[in-house]
């Protein structure tokens, strides 16, 4: 909440609380109240908020100063200074004694009793010239007698006085209390955004509110402190987090007290993180500090233990014990965890225990990130780099700077790998390091939407190590191909796979059959599906096999995770894609490799959308596009983006659509990443066919088409738009190019399980006596694909007056759609009995609503007495279009003549122009 200028997120309650004493205080009827929490929960800023928000009543405030702690009285004088004038109208015992304890006069000794009795005096005396507001902040840090007067006072105070004060503790005050919680995931986020200063990701924000234990004061800091990388989600957050100045002064005086083996005890179990109670307690005997201390009583208000784990009862409290130790005493109490630890964390505190050069500690920090136990992306990538700062040799640390910025990447921190790769670089000539680090420079251009420069990095280095590095070279090649397809280049992709099966094939372990795996799905996508099916079903399970193994995708693997899941969706194999994408899915969350995500979100919602379930579809997409925005992966937003908009067209939503398509239009530009631009083309066929504008949808259509024929166009398939094209032409009675480009595409078709009978229905939309049966038969899978075949169907038997077999699969049509919530075909399926030709004199309302939009622009034209060629003109369509629409509007509306379509639009006598029938 906003008020008065100052800013309070998760405050409502404690305002109004507030408003309450100051209106009560307003009307004579005063009272007190405590608020207590941790340093920087905000205690403060609710006494700024009482302070600006108390016109017409006087306020007296105080503010407890560690420096004045042990000055007697020194609270006290802060707080009744301004009202000292009104000492004479309070008992003189009482007034001698307050100005004796603030040095107002000589005196022997003072009355504590006599002070506290004064203080209530004094303040009742200025209340009753004007309501007044008393505000103590950091009660607990005031003089012992000053903080004994005003407790006094407060609990004491008449109706003229309020009391507002403030403690880090509070239970001892013997006041109404209301205890400040920490800000819950939301409200910290709009705080933070509210700052405006840094662009902070929203699961980065709920995680700096749980580390912070929702402190506004701690997160305020800390975000000054983080780098862009780090706020954004790119690279993972310091653990435990930086402790700013203000943190450090609010918790360390608890800190200082304390003996400094009991520090360093606290300092071991800070270190530790997510280690076991045990661990922690023999790392303490193993710097000869006595385990009892972190269990002790005395330890309590810092820790706690909770089963077999100890526990900051303040998150901001382990920060503050870690940040505050010498550097060299955190290494030694990181070397003595890295005794205690189990195997699988020992190398995260072996690397905090060690000064480089340390070769010993490099090579078993290489081996745990490498390829020990399963770990998270962004473990490993910090212990690789690690392992690298470590090194004494600049050969060796160039090539564990590479694989840590490879590691990173797949981590999602694009930002990092790149400086890494850079000082690799400068260390060493060794040709392998080179190609490897030209491996993650190509994936990271690639999926910046730059596939093309992609392709040219990755072929030329191909080319310097194919000699000396085969291995290597086939991994370039892999990614060469995979941004060629993107590129829109498909004689560049097959010419990359082609050099990879042939150096692959020499090649030991797994590569070979996962270079045919993704040779396949080049084929694939350049539109040969019975090669790639012929490919598959030769490496199918030994792929699965090597795909789904416990290490990190790295190198080929990063390629094949995302590229064998589309090849199976490109199959129609749907079933096994979607297996196989919810495994790999979970098995990227788990092990943190965030750069992966976002495609494989994608394929997931390219596979809901094919067997129907558009919801799931959409949260696919939605969260794949949140993603790869966050991480700058604008090839995966553009996919996504593409996803949702086809989504949005198949529902009729053209703004949705349009916008979802302009955004991935600004991504795509000229030469970045033309590949989608197919998908883009069929979408926007889609979205007009829905709409009933055959004509728009020909022309989006016919491009792509004539792209494709001259061979210009990766067709990825061909999966859908080759139909709607087909669909748009036979429409307007412009079969010719739609046929050739079905009976292409049917010659590649056959590894698919569901094109043959897509491409089926575009045949029979185009024949002279189209049979639909085996459009029907078997397949697709897809239900919106079969859906419009039994649609096209319906509408085709209802042409022939067989209205009764058009109703039952209209129905069925209809049925589908409404599920899908594809509100045009829902409305088209309808129409094909609610619009079948009906006795004269049927009303004008009902058939009329049952045109489309086009239909009904050429029905006023024509009704008021338009020509044919005079239509086309006015609606910038071909007379040909006008014709079909023609046919259409007499078929809904029962009529047989313009002669009768001019009545029905309201005009009488002689016939327009053009003669009776729907051509002139």
């Amino acid at each position: 909440m906003r008020t008065g200028g100052l800013a309070l997120y998760g405050r409502r309650a404690e305002c109004a609380r507030i408003d309450t004493i100051i209106t009560r205080v307003g009307t004579r009827s005063g009272a007190a109240l405590l608020l207590t929490g941790e340093p920087g929960i905000g205690k403060t800023a609710l006494l700024r908020y009482a302070h600006g928000h108390s016109a017409g009543v006087r306020v007296l405030s105080a503010r407890g100063v560690p420096a004045e702690a042990s000055l007697p009285f020194a609270g006290l004088h802060e707080l009744l200074r301004p009202a000292l004038g009104l000492l004479p109208r309070i008992p003189p015992r009482q007034a001698e004694a307050l100005s004796a304890g603030l040095a107002l006069s000589p005196a022997a000794d003072v009355d504590h009793l006599a002070v506290a009795a004064g203080t209530l005096s004094l303040l009742t005396a200025a209340g009753a010239e004007k309501p007044l507001l008393v505000i103590v902040d950091d009660l607990e840090l005031l003089d012992p007698t000053s903080r004994e007067a005003v407790l006094f006072a407060a609990r004491r105070a008449g109706d003229d006085v309020g009391m507002l004060l403030s403690s880090a503790t509070g239970h001892d005050a013997a006041l109404p209390a209301h205890p400040i919680t920490p800000l819950d995931p939301d409200d910290g986020l709009e705080m933070l955004r509210a700052t405006g200063r840094r662009r902070i990701a929203p699961g980065v924000a709920a995680q700096l509110v749980a580390e912070t234990g929702g402190t506004p004061l701690a997160l305020l800091e800390v975000i000054e402190v983080l780098t862009e990388g780090q706020l954004t989600g790119v690279e993972p957050l310091p653990d435990p987090l930086p402790a700013g100045p203000l943190v450090l002064r609010a918790f360390g005086p608890r800190l200082e007290a304390l003996s400094a083996e009991r520090r360093l005890a606290l300092l071991t179990a800070a270190a530790a993180g997510d280690l076991g109670l045990a661990p922690v307690l023999a790392a303490s005997s193993l710097l000869g500090v006595s385990p009892e201390l972190l269990t002790d009583a005395a330890s309590e208000e810092f820790v706690a233990v909770s089963r077999d784990r100890l526990i900051f009862r303040h998150p901001l409290l382990r920060a503050v014990v870690y940040h505050a130790a010498p550097v060299a005493q955190q290494r030694a109490v990181h070397r003595a965890l890295a005794e205690t630890a189990p195997s699988r964390l020992r190398p995260r505190h072996l690397g905090a225990a060690s000064l480089a050069p340390d070769e010993a500690a490099g090579d078993e920090l290489e081996r745990s990130a490498a390829g020990g136990e399963p770990l998270e992306a962004q473990e490993a990538a910090r212990l690789m780099e690690r392992a690298a700062d470590l090194s004494g040799t600049g050969g060796v640390q160039a090539r564990r700077w590479v694989a840590a910025a490879e590691l990173w990447q797949l981590a999602g921190a694009s930002g990092r790998c790149q400086g890494l790769l850079d000082r690799a670089g400068r260390l060493t000539l060794d040709l392998r390091v080179h190609a490897h680090a030209q491996v993650v420079r190509g994936r990271s251009e690639r999926r910046r939407g730059r596939p093309a420069q992609a392709r040219h990095l990755l072929d030329r280095e191909a080319a310097r190590v194919h000699g000396t590095d085969p291995a290597g070279a086939v991994t370039l090649l892999l990614d060469a191909a995979e941004a060629g397809c993107l590129a829109d280049d498909t004689r560049a992709a097959l010419a990359a796979i082609h050099r990879a099966r042939a150096l692959g094939g020499r090649a030991p372990g797994p590569l070979p059959v996962v270079t045919t795996a993704v040779h396949a799905s080049v084929l694939a996508r350049c539109g040969d599906l019975t090669g790639a099916r012929a490919l598959l079903d030769g490496c199918r399970g030994e792929v699965e096999r090597v795909l789904l193994g416990d290490r990190l995708p790295t190198g080929w693997r990063g390629t094949a995770w995302v590229a064998y899941p589309a090849l199976l969706a490109r199959l129609g194999l749907f079933g096994a894609a979607g297996a196989l994408l919810e495994e790999a899915i979970l098995r990227a969350r788990q092990r943190g490799t965030t750069a992966l995500l976002p495609g494989l979100l994608v394929e997931r919602a390219q596979v809901s959308t094919r067997i129907g379930d558009w919801d799931g579809a959409h949260a696919a997409a939605a969260q794949a596009a949140e993603l790869a925005g966050r991480t700058g992966q604008d090839t995966d937003l553009a996919g996504a983006l593409v996803c949702l908009a086809r989504l949005a067209a198949a529902r009729g939503r053209r703004a949705e659509c349009t916008g979802f398509l302009d955004h991935a239009r600004r991504l795509l530009r000229p030469g970045r990443y033309d590949g989608l631009e197919p998908a883009i083309a069929a979408v926007e066929g889609l979205l007009e066919l829905g709409a009933g504008d055959f004509e728009t949808a020909y022309l989006r259509l016919e491009r792509l088409a004539a792209k494709v024929e001259a061979g210009g166009a990766a067709d990825h398939g061909r999966t859908a738009w080759a139909a709607d094209f087909a669909e748009a032409a036979a429409r307007l009675g412009r079969p010719g190019r739609a046929r050739r480009l079905l009976a292409e595409a049917g010659r590649h078709a056959g590894g698919s399980a569901e094109l043959p009978a897509i491409l089926a229905r575009g045949t029979a939309l185009l024949a002279t006596d189209p049979v639909f049966a085996e459009a029907l038969r078997g397949g697709p899978e897809d239900p919106f694909e079969r859906a419009r075949t039994e649609l096209c169907f319906a509408e085709w038997l209802r042409d022939q007056g067989r209205d009764g077999e058009a109703a039952a699969h209209s129905a069925t049509a209809a049925t589908v759609f409404e599920r899908l919530a594809a509100d045009p075909w829902t409305a088209r399926a309808r129409s094909v009995t609610t619009g079948c030709p009906k006795p004269r004199g049927t009303g004008e309302g009902e058939p009329m609503a049952a045109l489309t939009d086009q239909e009904r622009r050429v029905t006023e034209l024509v009704g008021r007495g338009a020509t044919n060629r005079e239509a086309a003109q006015a609606l910038f369509v071909s007379t040909k279009t006008v014709e079909f629409h023609l046919r259409g509007v007499y078929r809904k509306l029962g009529l047989r003549s313009r002669v009768e379509l001019a009545v029905l639009m309201g005009r009488s006598g002689a016939a327009p122009q053009g003669g009776p029938g729907p051509a002139d």
